[in-house]
Order: structure tokens, then sequence, then C-alpha cells
């Protein structure tokens, strides 16, 4: 699937690790369930400028070697920054069956418990670990919470805009106590998870 983790108003689908050759061609890593995004005359935005895809080829796993119209020598590839993207607009997304959605649909929605519909806080980041996502769940006043994005514990709502998961013991922290009233000057220190 296309990918965004962020709020950007854009969907990644390449990245971009450096040129190829020197006819101007672009090695991009593959960030896209849909290789037909980098048939010839696709169209894709670089640094959210328009740029046409005028050939493509496989280098490796989810790795391609692109030609773009826009770029044409070695000196013009040298100037686009690697780890550049390669983006759509959210509306050019290739639409999905009944009950299957984008991971950047889930960035900023609302997450609940599935018994009482307690709020835990929205989703801000998605981990892949190569098994199942892993939703960053934050809100103010409680730890960071991570939730493995699987059946038996989440349950995505996109109609309600809503993430209802079941709350399994240890999976979902406590709300952190509030500072005294008494004691203004205290300040409390707040455990950051690493993320990897």
């Amino acid at each position: 699937m296309d990918r965004r983790f962020t709020s950007s108003p854009y969907i990644t689908v390449g990245r971009i690790s450096g040129p190829f050759g020197i006819k101007g061609e672009l090695k991009v890593e593959v960030l896209t369930d849909f290789p037909q995004r980098f048939e010839p005359g696709s169209r894709l935005l670089l640094a959210e400028e328009p740029v046409t895809v005028s050939s493509a080829r496989a280098s490796g796993p989810d790795r391609l070697i692109v030609q773009l119209d826009e770029v044409r020598s070695r000196t013009q590839a040298e100037t686009i920054p690697r780890g550049a993207t390669l983006d759509i607009r959210e509306e050019d997304v290739i639409p999905l069956p009944g009950g299957a959605y984008y991971r950047f649909q889930l960035i900023g929605l609302p997450v609940v418990t599935e018994s009482d519909n307690e709020p835990l806080g929205t989703v801000e980041d998605i981990i892949e670990t190569g098994v199942n996502d892993v939703l960053v769940v934050r809100a103010e006043g409680r730890p960071e919470t991570l939730i493995p994005n699987t059946d038996e514990i989440a349950t995505i709502d996109l109609d309600n805009a809503v993430i209802r998961v079941k709350p399994i013991e240890g999976l979902i922290p406590a709300a952190e106590p509030e500072t005294p009233q008494d004691q203004p000057t205290q300040q409390r220190r707040r455990r950051r998870r690493r993320r990897r």
C-alpha cells in the first residue's frame, strides 16, 4: 500500500537513494504495493513539483531504476537530495476493497477502549515490525502507548473515525498522577519510550 506515517498532505510511493549512470536515472526504493505507480507516463510529485515517469526497471527487491522526463543528466540527478521522496496526492490513491485501509488513514484517529470508550489518545505514528504494525498512541497526561494492530486487539472503524482496542492487561499504561497543587515548582519527569 502507499505509505504515509505523518500528517503530510502527500502520500509517499518511493524514496530516492541517489543517481544512477550518466543519463539522469535515479535509484528508487519502492514504498508502495502498486508497481503501476512507476509505469511510463505516470505522474508523481518530487519536492511538491509534478514529474513524469519516462521509464522504470527493477534493480532488486523493492528497488527500481527510474528515469523522469524532467531529469535527463547525471548533473541534474545529483542536485536531488538523497532521501527525497516521490509522492502522490491523497485523492490519487487507488481505491481498496471494503474492509481494507491505508496506513495513512489511521494517523490522527482517536483511540478508545472497546469496553467503556475510555479515551487513550490519538495515533501519531506507525511502526512497521515486519510481523504487524504497531500504533503509537499519545495523549497528554498519559505515557505513550504501543498497540499492536492485530484483529485480536484493535478494531479499525473508519466510518466513525475511531479505533477501539481491547484493554488487555499490561497493554495500556495508567494515566500519570497529577502534580500536587501544594508543590507548584516540582516538575514531573515523563519517561520516553524509544521507538526502535
